[in-house]
């Protein structure tokens, strides 16, 4: 006679049917009724893995980290296409410099995976006053005050209040640099503050082109000594350079080391606008142009000296407004900052400044 085995599950905990994850699970032959069971062990918990946000979007040269729950930890991060990289332990995805898509896969330490797709978009346009810490903002098509074009006043549009005033007026002219006016100054001319504060960490980002070569001062933050404060410039080799003098002892104010970090590779023409970036961190100083070619140096004090009182934020000249360091060329725009600001508003702002006046980024 045929027989038909029927298997039956019982379980200590549940008379209703199997729990998942219970102990004491048994399977037993229906056609011999109190036997021994044919199986007994336990039925592997029924589980889902999720992982967050999904989807993502980050932006170019941005992070963004994942977050794995449900399953078994440990958790493992892998990049299963596009591009970027991914750390695998901690979930951190950090995107490439081109906009696209990818898709971040984690898994747990039994096999059970999630995916997030991401898409990598182009870093958006920020205005400086979007963007906190701002402290003076100085642009030629707002706030400038003009007889018969020379130069009476240039407003501050930070909101701060630290407008520029002339030591000798520059011209005020229109129409220069994608249609937008600009501030020219002509080799003896130079606008003055000397209220406005002096950053530990300060970031300054400056549109601008210059005639002639010669270690002119575009902008400048210091005493009437050359040696003090920062200063961004255009040197004798047609170079963007920055400066950030601090003392070689620190607290010894007889000794100073000054850090040049020039654009080696990026030489500009004569009349040429560029977007020009100097940021000093700690005993780091790095300096930016175009968007692109970050460059950096180092010191052995992280204290920027100004100088003593009084303390001078010009625009094209040096604190000591020697006739050999003012500027020939214009300037446009003007962006400072009480701190360090991120790579991320950075280039924000340079997207900004590039649309505006028709710079390309590199």
């Amino acid at each position: 006679m045929n027989r038909r085995d029927f298997l039956k599950a019982a379980s200590a905990v549940s008379t209703g049917g199997i729990v998942a994850g219970t102990s004491g699970c048994s399977w037993f032959d229906e056609a011999v009724p109190g036997g021994t069971p044919i199986w007994t062990g336990t039925i592997p918990p029924t589980s889902t893995i999720t992982l967050s946000p999904n989807p993502a979007t980050v932006v170019i040269n941005g992070t963004i980290t994942f977050t794995a729950s449900g399953g078994g930890s440990p958790y493992t991060f892998v990049l299963l296409n596009g591009s970027g990289t991914i750390d695998s332990i901690t979930g951190t995805y950090t995107a490439p410099s081109a906009t696209g898509s990818a898709t971040v896969r984690v898994y747990d330490s039994t096999g059970l995976f999630a995916d997030s797709a991401i898409t990598v978009t182009a870093i958006p346009s920020a205005l400086p006053n979007t963007i906190p810490d701002l402290l003076l903002w100085l642009k030629a098509d707002a706030g400038v005050t003009q007889v018969a074009g020379s130069v009476t006043q240039w407003a501050d549009q930070s909101g701060n209040g630290y407008h520029m005033v002339p030591g000798t007026s520059p011209n005020y002219v229109t129409g220069v640099v994608n249609g937008n006016p600009v501030i020219r100054f002509g080799g003896s001319q130079f606008l003055t503050n000397s209220a406005v504060p002096t950053p530990t960490n300060p970031t300054i980002i400056v549109v601008s082109s210059a005639q002639t070569s010669g270690n002119t001062r575009i902008v400048s933050h210091g005493s009437s000594t050359q040696s003090d404060g920062w200063a961004l410039w255009w040197d004798f080799a047609n170079q963007f350079r920055v400066a950030f003098p601090v003392k070689t002892t620190p607290g010894d104010p007889t000794t100073w080391y000054k850090y040049y970090v020039p654009i080696a590779t990026k030489i500009s023409s004569a009349g040429v606008f560029s977007i020009n970036t100097g940021i000093h961190y700690g005993p780091v100083n790095q300096v930016s142009h175009d968007g692109g070619y970050i460059q950096q140096d180092t010191g052995p004090d992280p204290t920027i000296d100004y100088g003593t009182a009084p303390v001078f934020f010009n625009v094209g000249a040096h604190g000591d407004v020697s006739p050999a360091g003012t500027l020939v060329g214009d300037v446009a725009e003007v962006i400072y900052y009480n701190r360090a600001i991120t790579d991320i508003e950075r280039k924000g702002i340079e997207v900004y400044l590039s649309q505006k006046y028709a710079i390309t980024l590199v």
